[in-house]
């Protein structure tokens, strides 16, 4: 090998910029990025988990509003059912205070035309004593005429109290009557509300016992949620991590190729300054 003159043999080597080539840079580019598996199975298994919680979600606000409208049903129900019972008590009890009140006065008055009807006889009988006296010691006949007059008057006058009495009996049979039916319809609604009252309870017992159980499902779910909610973040910080270590890699590797092509680049050097 023949040696060269000192003023070619140290020439000045050209380096490439980092960064700075075009053409490796559009071959860097135009090279298609592919995710590792791991990336992707991670990225496949986040969003089915994302999907559960949202139907649990759901799923909970369903059972609760319906819960919620149910008992708010079952409340203004039974508070509609006391309402018509308290009214229905009120009534039977002004209804029985107005029937002892007019069965006072049917009594009274009975016993003011009995108390009549006994000082009529007693005034009949003290007539027939006189009219009696008369026929035996005087013999007046005008006087037998206005004595007969005045009994026949207090005659007419028994005969409308009697009939009065009469009146006032029926009168009190058929209020009788009619007591007794009200009794009897008011009794057999009461019954029938009790009944209901009953069904009523019942039913709030078992709903009672069914938010019971929903609260069970409930508790259960929150502790499906949370575990998911723990796993999501687990899935989450995982991802990251391999999100950072492929960035630390897809550096290296920029890092690499800009280091090769350095190195080709000074290979091809040696190579034209041989």
């Amino acid at each position: 090998m023949s040696e060269r003159p000192e003023g070619t043999r140290q020439e000045p080597r050209i380096v490439p910029e980092r960064d700075t080539d075009p053409i490796a840079e559009g071959r860097l580019d135009s090279r298609p990025r592919r995710a590792s598996n791991g990336t992707r199975r991670r990225r496949s298994r986040v969003w089915p988990l994302w999907c559960l919680t949202l139907l649990l979600i759901v799923a909970l606000a369903g059972v609760v509003s319906f819960y919620w409208h149910e008992r708010q049903a079952w409340q203004v129900r039974l508070s509609n059912l006391e309402a018509r019972q308290n009214t229905l008590t009120d009534r039977l009890d002004a209804t029985g205070s107005s029937l002892d009140a007019s069965g006072d006065s049917l009594r009274d008055e009975l016993d003011r035309l009995r108390s009549e009807l006994d000082s009529s006889r007693a005034v009949i009988g003290n007539l027939e004593n006189k009219v009696s006296e008369l026929e035996e010691g005087t013999g007046s006949g005008s006087a037998l005429e206005d004595l007969r007059e005045t009994q026949d008057t207090q005659q007419t006058l028994i005969a409308a109290q009697q009939s009065s009495l009469k009146a006032l009996e029926s009168t009190g049979e058929d209020a009788r009557a009619t007591l007794s039916s009200r009794l009897e319809s008011l009794s057999s609604r009461q019954e029938e509300q009790g009944g209901g009252l009953e069904t009523l309870k019942q039913r709030l017992e078992e709903l009672a016992d069914t938010r019971q159980a929903r609260g069970e499902t409930l508790d259960d779910l929150q502790e499906n949620l949370d575990d998911l909610s723990a796993q999501l973040a687990s899935l989450s910080g995982d991802h990251e991590d391999v999100t950072n270590e492929v960035a630390s890699i897809q550096d290296d590797l920029r890092e690499l190729r800009q280091g090769q092509l350095a190195l080709n680049a000074n290979v091809e050097a040696l190579s034209a300054s041989q």
